[in-house]
C-alpha cells in the first residue's frame, strides 16, 4: 500500500484541526473502521492477510503523523482505537481547568495592526471548535463578539456597521466575508498608494520637506508630518468609548431596568447617588445609536440586588460609566463575556451564568428588548 502521508506531525498546536484532518484522510482510503473498531476480523485466510496489512497500515500513519512529544503519550497503547482514544483524552480533557483555560484564549484573543486577517479568523474559529468539542456550549452569536472585541481600531467603522444590523440579516459566513472583502480593499489600496508614492518620489528630489528635513517631498506631502498628527489624534480619542444603543423607546421603562446591550462597550448608568464607590474622569464621549453624543463624566461601582428564580441576589457591578444625561442604564454584553461570563438569549428573556454554571443575572424581553431589574 502506498504511502498516505499528505500532512504534517501533530505537536500539540491544534488537536480539533488535526483530529478532523486525521479522521478525513483515514475515511478516504477505507481505514477508519480500525479506529472506531467496526472493523470484523474476517475469516478467509486471505482477507485476514489484507485485515492485518491495513491494520498495521493504519497503526503506523499514526505514528507517522505525530512528534516524539505525542508520541509517548501512546507508545503503550496496543491497537489504533486506544490511540485515539489517549490522544483524546489528552487533548481535550473536558476538566474545569482546560475549559477556563480555553475560554480565556478564546474571549481574550486580538488581532494586531498589520496581521493577516484570514490567519486570525481561522484561530479564533479554531478556538471556538475546541472549546464544542469540551462540550462548552459556544454559538455563533459568540464567535461575532470576538471577533469585533478582538479586531484593531482601524476596523472600528466596519464592525459599528455590522453591529447595527439585525442579527436575522447577518450570520458567521456573512461577517466572515465582509471582514475578508474590506481587508482585500485595503491592501489592493496600500499596493496602489505605494506605487504612486514611489513614482511620486522619484520625480520629485529635488524637493525639500521643511518637518522632516529630507529632500524629495514637500512638507503638505510629508508622511511622517501625518503620522505625527494622526497619532495626537489618537492619542486624544484613547479615552473615549462608543456606544449604540439598538432600540431607543427604552425611555418608557421603569428607572432600575436596566437594558441588556450588544453594542455596549461599558456598563453605564445615569444617576450618581447609585454609585458605591466612585471617581471623577475626563469626559469621554458616548456615541448613540441616533447619532446624538453624550458625555460620561465619572466611573465607579454600584451594590445591587437582583430576583434570581424568586431569590434575591446581593451583587456588584465593577467599571460602570457615569453617563448623566441618559435616560436609562444599560449593561454591556462585552463586557460580561470579557469577564468570563456566558450570556444566552432566548424568546422570554437572558440569563448570565458564571464558569461555574451558576445563573448570577436573569432579564426578561419585552419587545425588542432585554431589561435586568436592578434595586440599588
Amino acid at each position: 500500500m502506498e504511502s498516505l502521508k499528505v500532512m504534517e506531525k501533530f505537536d500539540g498546536g491544534n488537536f480539533h484541526l488535526w483530529k478532523f484532518k486525521m479522521r478525513m484522510m483515514l475515511s478516504n482510503h477505507g481505514l477508519w473502521k480500525f479506529v472506531d473498531g467496526s472493523a470484523t476480523i474476517p475469516h478467509d485466510e486471505d482477507q485476514i492477510t489484507d485485515y492485518n496489512e491495513k491494520a498495521t497500515k493504519t497503526f503506523a500513519l499514526f505514528y507517522e503523523h505525530l512528534t516524539d512529544a505525542q508520541l509517548a503519550h501512546i507508545q503503550y497503547c496496543e491497537n489504533v482505537k486506544s490511540v485515539w482514544e489517549t490522544l483524546c483524552g489528552v487533548h481535550e480533557a473536558k476538566t474545569i481547568k482546560n475549559k477556563l483555560f480555553l475560554r480565556k484564549r478564546f474571549f481574550t484573543i486580538k488581532m494586531q495592526e498589520g496581521e493577516y486577517l484570514l490567519t486570525h479568523i481561522n484561530m479564533v474559529k479554531a478556538l471556538a471548535d475546541q472549546l464544542r468539542s469540551i462540550e462548552v456550549n459556544i454559538e455563533d452569536e459568540d464567535v461575532y463578539v470576538v471577533f469585533f472585541m478582538s479586531l484593531p481600531p482601524s476596523f472600528d467603522n466596519l464592525v459599528t456597521n455590522l453591529e447595527s444590523m439585525s442579527t436575522k440579516d447577518v450570520d458567521l459566513q456573512f461577517i466572515v466575508a465582509r471582514l475578508l472583502h474590506e481587508f482585500s480593499k485595503r491592501k489592493e489600496s496600500e499596493s496602489k498608494g505605494n506605487v504612486a508614492l514611489l513614482n511620486k518620489t522619484h520625480k520629485a528630489n529635488k524637493k525639500l520637506c521643511f518637518y522632516y528635513k529630507k529632500p524629495g517631498h514637500f512638507v503638505r506631502n510629508c508622511l511622517k508630518k501625518k503620522s505625527d498628527e494622526k497619532e495626537k489624534a489618537n492619542q486624544a480619542c484613547d479615552d473615549q468609548e462608543q456606544m449604540f444603543v439598538t432600540a431607543l423607546s427604552a425611555n418608557d421603562h421603569a428607572r432600575n431596568d436596566w437594558i441588556i446591550d450588544s453594542g455596549a462597550t461599558q456598563h453605564m448608568m445615569f444617576e450618581r447617588k447609585w454609585f458605591t464607590t466612585y471617581e471623577s474622569i475626563i469626559p469621554r464621549k458616548v456615541y448613540m445609536g441616533d447619532d446624538t453624543i453624550l458625555e460620561a463624566i465619572g466611573k465607579g461601582s454600584i451594590k445591587a440586588t437582583m430576583q434570581i428564580g424568586g431569590k434575591m441576589l446581593l451583587t456588584t457591578i465593577t467599571e460602570v460609566l457615569h453617563v448623566p444625561k441618559m435616560k436609562n442604564s444599560l449593561i454591556s454584553i462585552s463586557k460580561f463575556i470579557s469577564e468570563g461570563l456566558k450570556v444566552k438569549f432566548d424568546k422570554d428573556g437572558c440569563k448570565v451564568n458564571n464558569v461555574h454554571g451558576t445563573v448570577v443575572a436573569q432579564a426578561r424581553r419585552e419587545k425588542n428588548l432585554y431589561l435586568l431589574n436592578v434595586n440599588v
